[in-house]
Formats: C-alpha cells, structure tokens, sequence
C-alpha cells in the first residue's frame, strides 16, 4: 500500500510540472533535514511557493552471513534498510530578482525506515524506525546557468529526538522550466 502511494505522489508531482506556463517551476535534487533528501519540485507563485521532495532506497545485505563468532550484541552493520521519504516546505519570498531569490523556508520532512535487526545469528526481525524534522530558516537560490539554479539554506530544526538542531545547510540544484 505504501508503495502505491509513493508511486501516486511521484506521477502527480511530475505531471505537475506540465500545468505551469511560466519560468516558475523547477524539478532537481535536494539534500537537507527539515526539507528532505531525493528528488524535488519547487514553484514559485506571484509572491510565494512550495517545495516538495521525495524519495525511496533500500540499502545493506538481504541476508548477511552471520558466524556465532562475529555476532557480537546488537551488531547490525550488514542489516537491510527500506526508506521512504516526503518532505514537504512553504517558501516565504523576501526579495526576487532575475538572478536570485532571497526567502525563508517552512517546513518539514518524514522518513518511513524499516530495519531488518538481528538478534542472534538466525533471528531478526523487522522494526520501523521512522524519523522526522520540522525547520524554518534562511535560504538563498542563484542562477548558474539560463536554466540551472542552485540553492542553499540554514535552517533550525527539531526533530523525533527532542533535538533543536541550529543550521545544519540544505542544499539543491534545479533546472526550470520554461
């Protein structure tokens, strides 16, 4: 079921992308906290504009070949990792020119992670551990290129740990469209 709905959120953020007749939107990478790490749209409207970020990788050994003699407690470097990851973020415009933005950015992102752990040699189980962070901070996007921008931003974060986290840069790099 989840996998569906990852599969819906991509079609609908790509097909967004062809609803937009103006110099406005953008789909690239972006690596942050609070803002997501993976695939990214962003639009910018008259005054404002949204962000959203999505991605899913598994990572680690299906099934790692564990002697009784290199099991030590709670190893789980070989464990498989499944993840699933949303971000979505408001943009607060303060200043708009041709070849940069200056604005603040809102928002949020969840990880749905599943970790395969071992408890002994033969046993393991399957245990969510989903994360999340909210932020707002400063951010700055510049033109590289006619089509190419590149942003980069500072906010504060907190997140599942109780963990008020301060600047920790998010950074990305788009290509606009039209």
């Amino acid at each position: 079921m989840k996998r569906y709905l990852l599969i819906l959120l991509a079609i609908m953020c790509v097909s967004g992308l062809f609803a937009f007749e103006n110099y406005n939107t953008a789909m690239g990478f972006h690596f942050g906290t609070s803002t997501g790490s993976g695939y990214s749209v962003r639009h910018w409207g008259i005054s404002n504009g949204y962000q959203a970020t999505i991605a899913a990788y598994a990572y680690g050994s299906k099934n790692p070949d564990y002697s009784n003699s290199d099991f030590v407690g709670e190893d789980y470097k070989n464990a498989r990792r499944q993840t699933g990851l949303l971000g979505l973020n408001y943009i607060w415009n303060l200043q708009k020119a041709k070849e940069y933005h200056f604005y603040v950015l809102t928002g949020g992102s969840y990880t749905l992670q599943k970790v395969k752990r071992y408890y002994s040699p033969n046993d393991s189980k399957w245990v969510n551990d989903n994360k999340w962070s909210i932020g707002a901070g400063p951010g700055f996007e510049m033109m590289l290129a006619d089509r190419f921008h590149i942003s980069v931003e500072l906010p504060i974060t907190y997140n599942h740990r109780d963990d008020i986290v301060m600047y920790i840069p998010a950074v990305g790099i788009y290509y606009y469209f039209r």
